[in-house]
């Protein structure tokens, strides 16, 4: 699965924004979902907190915006139907 947020300064100045975006979290052992990208080692401005949320920490350049990419597996036996659901 791939996601990508696009955040866009209109501003004149540049911005710092701790962007947090949930990763999805099984319940069940056999279900297990694995971060692909971002790599959190060696990268200071992206970490996971105990929530499970992904935080980015950005500097966006006036007038410019920034792609980020969050990207995961979901590994689950084969038998097994996985349904998504969006918790609000």
């Amino acid at each position: 699965y791939l996601q990508e947020i696009e955040i866009k300064n209109t501003l004149l100045t540049s911005v710092k924004i701790l962007l947090s975006e949930n990763l999805p979290l099984s319940t069940n052992d056999k279900i297990q979902v694995k971060l692909i990208e971002p790599s959190l080692k060696n990268n200071p401005n992206v970490k996971l907190n105990k929530n499970n949320n992904l935080e980015f920490d950005l500097n966006i350049a006036s007038l410019k915006s920034e792609t980020v990419a969050i990207k995961y597996t979901i590994e689950h036996p084969s038998e097994k139907n996985i349904d998504f659901y969006e918790s609000l």
